[in-house]
């Protein structure tokens, strides 16, 4: 099973945690966000990841907002194609910070 400390750190912002621009107050703080995940490598995974995990903030370069307009219907086809292929992480409960993920990376390692 693919968990996701194997992509997390690859990510840019591994290591380089910024709650203000991640789970911005403004939306001037989520472009920035936004901006910072434009050359990330996996930016894809990581907006996957937001999406089936219904996560707010921004993730793989995209806003909360971003995420829903893609509905429902997007995130249940992911959640039952990650576990039709046995990729969906189900240890990891949907954590709230970057922060939270890398502690739950750091504990699983």
């Amino acid at each position: 099973m693919i968990h996701i400390r194997y992509w997390y750190r690859n990510a840019k912002c591994y290591g380089n945690i910024n709650d203000v621009i991640f789970f911005p107050a403004n939306r001037a703080d989520a472009e920035k966000g936004k901006r910072f995940c434009t050359d990330c490598p996996v930016k894809d995974l990581c907006k996957t990841y937001a999406i089936v995990y219904g996560l707010p903030g921004v993730w793989g370069g995209t806003s909360f907002e971003e995420r829903r307009k893609l509905g429902s219907v997007v995130r249940e086809y992911l959640i039952t194609l990650y576990r039709d292929l046995g990729v969906l992480d189900e240890y990891l409960l949907a954590p709230r910070t970057l922060t939270e993920v890398h502690e739950a990376v750091q504990q699983r390692v």
